[in-house]
């Protein structure tokens, strides 16, 4: 499923149409969430879906539609876009509930206390689709 940009007040705004929870799904988005960094630089081999917030990148998950995720940790100003440790965090809630299915993920933060914690929650979330 592919996202839809909306723009509101001259602002562009990523929305996502809710799939259906589908354990099968292997024709799903790569969602890249970072604030600066530009996906195509890193992974020019690999269609990103850029996001720079974590609610947005919440969003996404929520609807059904990643199928691999990478986490940047820092986003700036944490009060206005969260960070990805909170998106990672969520990806583990998920999994341990059963909400979403499994995905492939990486971290390509530069902030070493932020990969660590995101690889935790991300290693239980796969602890937790593992059924372990």
């Amino acid at each position: 499923m592919t996202p839809q940009v909306k723009s509101a007040w001259g602002v562009s705004l990523l929305t996502f149409s809710p799939a259906p929870y589908d354990t099968s799904m292997k024709n799903g988005i790569n969602l890249w969430l970072d604030d600066k960094r530009d996906p195509k630089e890193f992974s020019p081999h690999i269609d990103w879906v850029w996001v720079k917030t974590a609610k947005v990148a919440i969003a996404a998950l929520e609807a059904g539609v990643v199928e691999c995720i990478s986490l940047d940790h820092d986003l700036g100003p944490e009060w206005e876009t969260g960070n990805g440790y909170m998106v990672a965090k969520w990806i583990e809630e998920a999994a341990y509930l059963r909400k979403i299915p499994k995905l492939a993920w990486s971290v390509h933060s530069q902030n070493s206390v932020g990969v660590a914690s995101m690889k935790m929650a991300l290693n239980n979330a796969d602890r937790y689709w593992a059924g372990a």
